[in-house]
């Protein structure tokens, strides 16, 4: 599916038909649960050396992502059915693409895990579990399936999470949990909802919007122009929020970039 950045104009209607009380707004959560504190962890790469995709190929380097030097944090906007709280967007991954646009995936099938859950628990971080249960949700099935295909399909192509460049004695599956602290820490700096609402673009269905208002929007308020993805219906449902990484996925930082103009065949 194309990620259009062209003027067409959007059907508004993207709005959910749940309320979930249960779901507290987005920064109430991360402060209770103080997700960017979530699995503490120094990599001893620093965040000196060229970002990603700036920087010779180092591909097996612990310091350097590479191939996947472009990194996509997505996000939701399920509909049908209606997914999530009705005022925040869910988290949909963190894919690791190469710096040309194109992506593997599945890149390590001995580290397909199927017990995500356990392992956070085991780690003692049943906090980022709980976290990801309210904010990172499928439409069509489990939780915990959902996250299972995210680490599978995307994950395993992390390179600076490789098991060689974890620390002496991590247990079996330590990197997904660095993967997932992360992608819970860098979607709190992505208030997307907030952004566009700052901008009058607020989920209705009275009114359409074109790309560029809300790629404008966004663009306001984060510096960078994201993608964004719709369904066959023309309403929008998923954002594309493009990095590169200065060190490790451990511990690295992350450096706002454009988005490029691409097929999402995901």
């Amino acid at each position: 599916m194309l990620a259009l950045l062209s003027s067409v104009l959007l059907v508004a209607a993207f709005v959910k038909a749940n309320d979930n009380p249960d779901h507290n707004s987005l920064s109430d959560n991360f402060s209770r649960l103080g997700v960017s504190d979530i699995f503490n962890a120094v990599s001893s790469c620093g965040t000196k050396g060229p970002a990603s995709c700036h920087g010779s190929d180092t591909a097996g380097s612990c310091c350097y992502e590479s191939p996947g030097g472009l990194l996509a944090q997505v996000q939701f906007w399920d509909t049908n059915p209606a997914t999530g709280p009705a005022d925040n967007w869910t988290i949909h991954g963190l894919w690791p693409d190469h710096c040309d646009g194109t992506y593997k995936v599945n890149c390590d099938k001995s580290r397909h895990y199927t017990n995500l859950g356990s392992i956070f628990d085991n780690a003692g971080r049943s906090d980022l579990r709980e976290f990801l249960s309210k904010w990172m949700l499928p439409n069509n099935e489990s939780p915990e399936k959902f996250w299972q295909h995210e680490w599978n399909n995307h994950g395993t192509c992390v390179t600076t999470l490789s098991p060689k460049c974890l620390p002496s004695g991590s247990a079996r599956g330590t990197e997904a949990v660095y993967y997932f602290s992360r992608i819970a820490s860098l979607f709190q700096t992505l208030p997307t909802h907030e952004w566009l609402a700052k901008h009058d673009i607020n989920p209705t269905g009275d009114r359409t919007y074109t790309i560029d208002e809300f790629t404008n929007a966004i663009q306001a308020e984060w510096g960078y122009a994201p993608a964004m993805d719709c369904n066959k219906d023309g309403e929008i449902y998923e954002i594309y929020y493009y990095f590169n990484l200065k060190g490790s996925m451990i511990d690295g930082e992350f450096v706002p970039r454009g988005t490029l103009l691409r097929k999402f065949p995901r």
